[in-house]
């Protein structure tokens, strides 16, 4: 959910393993909510890079995030099944795990460590109360002109280099860079995004500023 001041209120991010899944449930959200709906964009990501981590470990290298072609992953339905219960809690005890998925402790422990193996697991993760830390995160979604590599690669190298920082997008669609970052007040907010400017210039066609009220994940 984004904050009042914002142009968007709400962002919803999907996770499908075929392009066809992902425009079934986009259908679905708009047909259902469509009364609702004054301006609607979508977006498909190619590369994503995650560093939340930083946050609460800044000494931390954190592990990149790459999303390609995820429908050429293979994977049993069993694996999917586990997958979906990991990403409900992942605390949740392997026996339990287990009674779950109607199969063994050791089936469940051989599983994840194969999918771990593989890459498609690459870590476990806390869902943190960021206003608790005295945090407000600040999204941003471009339009931006490919021409313009230079510009858009320095940005992402001083992205990835800065520990506020929490993920960044490159995507394919009528806006093609996402962007968050999190700060501690109005000052870090101006200082971050001044530089954004800076180091983009032209290369930015249109910008949407979002501040997140809260999230679920």
């Amino acid at each position: 959910m984004l904050h009042g001041v914002s142009q968007w209120k709400v962002y919803v991010s999907v996770w499908t393993k075929t392009i066809e899944r992902y425009d079934a449930i986009q259908t679905k959200i708009i047909t259902k909510f469509r009364k609702y709906l004054k301006n609607y964009l979508s977006f498909q990501s190619v590369k994503s890079w995650s560093y939340f981590a930083r946050i609460l470990n800044p000494r931390s290298k954190s592990k990149v995030d790459v999303k390609e072609s995820p429908e050429s992953t293979i994977l049993a339905d069993s694996d999917w099944r586990l997958i979906d219960k990991l990403r409900e809690n992942s605390i949740k005890p392997i026996v339990q795990l287990s009674k779950e998925l109607k199969t063994t402790p050791k089936t469940i422990i051989r599983k994840i460590k194969q999918l771990k193996e593989r890459g498609i697991i690459e870590r476990f993760y806390p869902i943190i109360d960021i206003k608790k830390l005295g945090l407000t995160e600040y999204t941003f979604i471009s339009r931006t002109d490919l021409s313009h590599s230079k510009e858009l690669q320095k940005f992402i190298e001083y992205a990835q280099s800065d520990p506020r920082f929490a993920i960044i997008i490159k995507a394919v669609g009528y806006v093609n860079l996402y962007y968050a970052f999190y700060v501690k007040d109005d000052a870090e907010l101006s200082e971050i995004t001044h530089k954004i400017d800076k180091m983009l210039g032209r290369a930015v066609l249109e910008t949407y500023k979002i501040e997140v009220e809260n999230m679920i994940s």
